[in-house]
């Protein structure tokens, strides 16, 4: 898989993405590793940014990279040190998912019901329901917060009723509900949260580097395919001597 280059992105006074430090020499990573866990945590990407001058007194803070759907804010302002084997500094960088957000805002009890929402703003949630009322109190409750961030359940993904008693959590804790209440999984494509299971969830870190895609640990279905080749190749293998045996008897 060809890997895909990153240039770091600020916004200007008008609210525009623009190249950082500027468009004449901008600052591009094509080598980062990208660290997350399914169901929990925030995704980074880390990654060493060799540029011809020093940009120590250039980081704002608000620079970032978008990767897969997601911008990715740099975590703290970084430091250059000087290589001595070249002409370049060094600057080494991280950046974490806006996701992060999710880590900040609370759960609120929003009870939609038909075209009428009711907004208690207490973070006390307590309701008996399956995993479509909990995935409509998410998206209530992340839409009364105006983050940008919402639920939606893949085709064929039911659950019965489970009594949910959440106080005082942030969403990205009440998220990881749908697993340790309603035993479903869960995944992300850009700012979308969805209940379900997919073939394409790699499990991470894994790292862009050289024009290789490279793998710290295989996926289940990766391991599953594999499993199923051997079964497949071993029991050719026996049928075949099997014939020759009943040949040559």
């Amino acid at each position: 898989m060809e890997k895909e280059s990153l240039y770091i992105l600020k916004l200007d006074t008008q609210g525009s993405k623009v190249k950082f430090p500027n468009a004449d020499m901008p600052a591009k990573l094509g080598e980062y590793t990208y660290t997350a866990q399914r169901m929990a945590g925030t995704p980074t990407l880390t990654a060493t940014l060799n540029y011809p001058s020093c940009l120590d007194e250039l980081w704002t803070g608000e620079e970032f990279v978008e990767f897969r759907g997601e911008k990715y804010y740099i975590d703290q302002v970084p430091t250059s040190s000087k290589d001595n084997k070249s002409i370049m500094y060094k600057h080494e960088l991280q950046f974490v998912s806006e996701r992060i957000v999710l880590e900040n805002v609370y759960f609120m009890d929003v009870v939609t019901a038909g075209e009428d929402t009711y907004h208690s703003n207490s973070t006390s949630v307590k309701f008996m329901g399956d995993i479509n009322e909990f995935a409509g109190r998410l998206n209530a409750s992340m839409t009364k917060s105006g983050i940008g961030y919402s639920v939606v359940i893949d085709e064929d993904i039911t659950s019965e009723s489970k009594l949910v008693s959440l106080d005082s959590v942030y969403l990205a804790e009440a998220l990881q509900s749908i697993y340790t209440i309603y035993e479903l999984p869960y995944y992300f494509v850009g700012k979308v949260c969805h209940i379900g299971y997919t073939e394409n969830v790699i499990s991470t870190p894994f790292e862009y580097k050289k024009g290789l895609y490279q793998l710290k640990r295989q996926t289940p279905i990766i391991r599953s395919l594999i499993a199923l080749l051997v079964l497949v190749v071993l029991t050719t293998f026996l049928s075949t001597i099997r014939m020759m045996m009943k040949k040559v008897l």
